[in-house]
C-alpha cells in the first residue's frame, strides 16, 4: 500500500516538474518574440518564392496582402506578442489566410481580433519584381 501511495506521489510530482518545463520553455521562447522569425536577404527571398512558384499551377494564390491597420489592432489588443497565420478556405473554397494575435506563451488570442480579407495575388499583386516573377 506504501509503494503504491508513493508511485502516485512521483507520478504526480513527475507530472508537475515536466507541466513546468513545458510551460518554461514556451514562456521563453515568447518571452523575445522580438527574435521570433528571421530576417533574410532579397536574393534568399527571391529564391524561396520562386521554388514555391515552381511547385504549384498557374494561376494560383503566391501572395497575400493584408493592411497595416488590420496589424496593428490585433498587435495593439492587451497581451498580444505576435501574430499566427492559419491557411484557410473562404465561403466560395479560395485559399485565404486566417490572422490571429498570440500572447507570450505561444498561444492563440480566439477571444480578440481575428482577420481576414487578405488580398489574394494574382489577381491583386505588386509591380513585377523578383519576389513575385
Amino acid at each position: 500500500m506504501k509503494f503504491q501511495k508513493y508511485s502516485q506521489i512521483l507520478i504526480h510530482v513527475i507530472f508537475l516538474k515536466t507541466k513546468k518545463l513545458i510551460t518554461n520553455f514556451k514562456t521563453n521562447i515568447m518571452a523575445s518574440s522580438n527574435q521570433m522569425g528571421n530576417f533574410i536577404t532579397l536574393d534568399e527571398a527571391s529564391e524561396m518564392t520562386a521554388h514555391y512558384r515552381e511547385t504549384i499551377q498557374p494561376g494560383e494564390t503566391i501572395a497575400y496582402a493584408i493592411s497595416k491597420d488590420f496589424i496593428s489592432q490585433i498587435l495593439n489588443q492587451t497581451g498580444c506578442e505576435g501574430l499566427r497565420f492559419y491557411y484557410g478556405l473562404n465561403n466560395d473554397g479560395e485559399k485565404t489566410l486566417v490572422i490571429t494575435g498570440i500572447d507570450n506563451a505561444g498561444n492563440d488570442m480566439y477571444n480578440g481580433l481575428i482577420a481576414d480579407g487578405v488580398w489574394k495575388c494574382p489577381s491583386i499583386c505588386s509591380a513585377r519584381n523578383s519576389l513575385n516573377s
